[in-house]
């Protein structure tokens, strides 16, 4: 039996108000999330859906998390 990868659960807030949580392997990068989050978005809010990815801001703490730059 393989042992299952702890998961971090992220919970998203819209500015509407709307609230989705989301689970990930602790090892997944800022930008992977963003793609993630941007590729499962619920079908009933498209008008709220970002044009990118990289249109998230993931704030943790008060302060955003950013990608880290090559």
């Amino acid at each position: 039996q393989v042992p299952q990868t702890p998961q971090v659960t992220l919970t998203f807030l819209l500015v509407s108000g709307r609230r989705r949580p989301q689970s990930f392997d602790p090892e997944t990068t800022v930008g992977r999330v963003k793609e993630l989050v941007w590729n499962a978005w619920p079908t009933p809010w498209p008008e709220e859906r970002p044009p990118a990815p990289s249109y998230f801001r993931i704030l943790y703490l008060g302060k955003i998390l950013r990608m880290k730059k090559l």
